[in-house]
C-alpha cells in the first residue's frame, strides 16, 4: 500500500494519496457508488465550503480517497474544483444517513481510551484530547445503533503504526464475535434472515 503514497512536501499535506486510485481501481473497476450491490453513503468534508457532504452517487474511488484524507497529513482531494478531506472532521460517527432507512444499524468505534495516571508527551496529550472530542460525539449517537462494536485499547494505537496492523485486526475481530454472541437484537435479526418466509 505504501508504494501508492507519494511525498507532497510544500503542498497542503505531507503526502499525496492520489496514486491509491490505481490500487482501488483493481477492486472497483465500475467506480460508481450508485452501481454497488449494497447501497453506500460516504461522508467527507468539503474543506472549500466548510461543510459536511454525503456521497451516494458519482465516482466511488474519489469519494473514498476524500473520506480517508486526514488534513495536514494527506494533500486534499480535489472534486469538481473543490477541496475535500476526511468526513470525521465534522462528523466522525455519521449515523444520520442510516436513520429511518435501515432495519438494523451496527456501529463501530475504534477510539476506546484507557484511563491514565499521567501523560509525559505533548503529542500524546493532543492526540488524547482529539479522541475525547470524537468519543463525545459517538457516545451521544451510540443509542441510535442496534449494536455497537467497540474494541478496547484501540485508542492507544497510532493511526500510522503499521506494525500493529495485525494486532488491530484481531482486537476488532475478537470484540465483534463477543458482541454478537451477547446481542439479543442481533440474534433476532439472524433468525429473521434465516426465516423460510423471507
Amino acid at each position: 500500500m505504501l508504494r501508492f503514497v507519494r511525498p507532497s512536501l510544500g503542498a497542503l499535506g505531507l503526502v499525496s494519496i492520489e496514486h491509491t486510485a490505481q490500487l482501488l481501481q483493481e477492486y472497483f473497476p465500475d467506480n460508481k457508488i450508485e452501481n454497488l450491490k449494497i447501497p453506500l453513503t460516504i461522508a467527507a468534508t468539503n474543506f472549500s465550503e466548510g461543510k459536511l457532504v454525503y456521497f451516494t452517487e458519482g465516482p466511488l474511488i474519489r469519494a473514498v480517497q476524500a473520506s480517508a484524507c486526514i488534513p495536514g497529513i494527506f494533500k486534499p482531494i480535489m472534486i469538481d474544483g473543490q477541496m475535500y478531506v476526511d468526513g470525521g472532521i465534522l462528523n466522525n460517527f455519521p449515523i444520520e444517513p442510516l436513520l429511518n432507512t435501515c432495519d438494523f444499524i451496527i456501529g463501530s468505534s475504534c477510539n476506546h481510551l484507557k484511563p491514565v495516571d499521567s501523560i509525559t508527551h505533548i503529542t500524546t496529550l493532543m492526540s488524547r484530547a482529539g479522541l475525547m472530542s470524537v468519543n463525545k460525539d459517538m457516545e451521544q449517537k451510540a443509542p441510535l445503533c442496534d449494536l455497537l462494536i467497540e474494541p478496547k485499547g484501540m485508542g492507544e494505537i497510532s493511526t500510522f503504526d503499521m506494525k500493529k496492523a495485525e494486532t488491530v485486526y484481531w482486537l476488532a475481530y475478537e470484540e465483534t464475535l463477543k458482541t454478537i454472541q451477547h446481542s439479543e437484537p442481533f440474534k433476532e435479526l439472524i433468525k429473521e434472515i434465516n426465516s423460510p418466509d423471507l
